[in-house]
């Protein structure tokens, strides 16, 4: 259902495209998300080498690096002044 409805308000033209202030916002936010995932990520880190927790601390490497990998596209836009 969602879907047609979707292609509906694609038909009647009523979706439209994101004001450039809009996208620079919204990818700026993206990236403070991603940056305090990232401090979290480390946070677990230390909490796991406190506590001497292997497995806990191999999840929270594969976080870590998930997050950083999700971050990438972000950044380049940043970097290549996109936005």
């Amino acid at each position: 259902m969602n879907k047609l409805l979707y292609e509906d308000l694609m038909d009647q033209n009523e979706v439209s495209e994101m004001p450039d202030y809009s996208k620079n916002q919204e990818i700026k936010f993206n990236l403070l998300g991603w940056i305090l995932f990232v401090v979290c990520a480390v946070l677990f880190m230390v909490s796991s080498i406190k506590n001497h927790d292997i497995i806990a601390l191999a999840a929270s490497i594969v976080f870590l690096i998930a997050c950083v990998v999700f971050m990438i596209p972000l950044l380049r836009i940043i970097i290549e002044g996109k936005t």
